[in-house]
Order: structure tokens, then C-alpha cells, then sequence
């Protein structure tokens, strides 16, 4: 029987990446964004029995009871919405910014957690977590302070999850630098106090979506418990085997 995953973010970049993978693999998916892309268009008519698409913000909890009523029911999710923007130091970034920056990061994620939890912990073929994260959360970025305090909640988050839903595979990944628009954002922002040559390296070692997405629909798929409650890199070692 086909599992049925949500995945979150779908319209483009790694969640659209995700969902295709998914698809393939012959997955059930439920994509939840706020737009739908000509990308997303084009995967709903390749798989119009497979594909269900919610248009919506996943923050809001009636779109996440409409994705997990979508097949009926649900095996895994995906948390791949996010924002890294607005930008800003310590000292200048106001407060509302923050919250914005949660709102969306950790409290839409919780929100989702709330509505789907009880629909996971019923999978016939064991339930699958995966939070997208960012390794931003362990280091001192400047301008990026909300972001990366955003995602290090997100990894705390993935620890608790895994100590209290012992039924539930969590996982917290790090995608690497992706050509996203996000990333497209950050390198615009950092032009203006990140050194040319931290530039140059995150260009050298940014990848196209599609290869951390395969490590994420993988585990969304058959991720191991040994994995649940921690923080990976797509390309660890950890997953080499998936």
C-alpha cells in the first residue's frame, strides 16, 4: 500500500523537488503552499490520482486538517515551508521581526505537529518526521540572528519530538546551500557585510535541489529509528545507505 506523505512548501525548490521524488517512488503526496507554480501545475497533471494539492500557508491549522483529510489519512510529513528573511543585526532587527520570523519557522510547525501527531501515530508502516532545518542554527551569522535562532528551536523541537512520540520517527536535516530563492536572498543581503571569499565558497559548494531533496523523500519514506531525535547533513554518513 502507497504511503501518503505531506510535504509542506511544495511550489518550488526543495519541497516541489521533494514531492516529485516522492511521486515517483510511487508515494501518495499532499502539497500545501501558499502558491501553486507552473512546476507544481505540471506534477498535477502527471499525477492526477497521486497528487493532491491544499493551496494555503501551512501556519494556518484549517489548510493542515484539509491536507491530512486530502487521502484520508497519513504516513509522514515533510516540514519544508520556511523564511529566512527579514535580515537584520542583533542591535537593529526589531522585535516584530522575530516573531514573524517564529511565526512561520517553529510555531507553524508546531501548530502542524498538533493536527497530524495523532494521524501519524496510527501508520500502519511507521510514522516519518523530517524537519527541514540549517546548519545556520550552529553558527554566529550576522544578520541572520532570528533565522538561525529560528532553526536551532526547530532542532530542539525534532529532540523533544522523538523522546515523546516513540512510535514516530524524527528527523532534523541540514539541505546544504541550495539555489533557492532563499539562497538568492541571502547572497544579495550578505553582499553588503560577508566577505567575498565566504561568498565564493557557499557558490562553490551550493547544489541543485533535487539532490538533498532525494535524501529527505528517502527519509520520509524509510528512515531508520536509530536516526530519530537527530540533526543530519543530507550528505552524512548517517544516510548513506538510504
Amino acid at each position: 500500500m502507497s504511503q501518503t506523505v505531506l510535504v509542506t512548501g511544495a511550489s518550488k525548490g526543495i519541497g516541489l523537488a521533494v514531492a516529485e521524488i516522492l511521486l515517483r517512488d510511487g508515494a501518495q503526496v499532499v502539497a500545501v503552499q501558499r502558491s501553486v507554480t507552473a512546476g507544481l501545475a505540471a506534477l498535477q497533471q502527471k499525477y492526477t490520482d497521486t497528487l493532491r494539492v491544499v493551496q494555503g500557508s501551512f501556519t494556518d491549522e484549517d489548510i493542515i486538517r484539509r491536507a491530512v483529510a486530502a487521502f484520508g489519512g497519513l504516513d509522514s510529513a515533510v516540514f519544508n515551508g520556511g523564511v529566512n528573511e527579514p535580515f537584520g543585526a542583533l542591535a537593529t532587527l526589531p522585535p516584530d521581526g522575530w516573531q514573524g520570523m517564529f511565526e512561520t519557522n517553529v510555531f507553524g510547525v508546531v501548530r502542524a505537529l498538533r493536527i497530524v501527531l495523532p494521524e501519524l501515530r496510527g501508520a500502519a508502516a511507521g510514522a516519518r518526521v523530517v524537519l527541514v532545518s540549517s546548519d545556520a542554527a550552529n553558527h554566529g551569522i550576522p544578520t541572520m540572528g532570528a533565522y538561525a535562532a529560528s532553526k536551532a528551536a526547530l532542532n530542539s523541537i525534532n529532540r523533544t519530538l522523538a523522546a515523546e512520540e516513540q512510535s514516530i520517527v524524527s528527523v532534523a536535516v541540514h539541505p546544504g546551500v541550495v539555489r533557492t530563492d532563499m539562497y538568492t536572498a541571502f547572497t544579495v543581503e550578505a553582499k553588503a557585510f560577508a566577505p567575498p571569499e565566504l561568498l565564493q565558497m557557499a557558490e562553490a559548494s551550493a547544489v541543485e535541489p533535487v539532490e538533498p531533496g532525494r535524501v529527505i523523500a528517502a527519509l520520509a519514506l524509510r528512515a531508520p529509528k536509530e536516526l530519530s531525535g537527530k540533526y543530519i547533513h543530507w550528505n552524512g554518513e548517517e544516510v548513506a545507505g538510504l
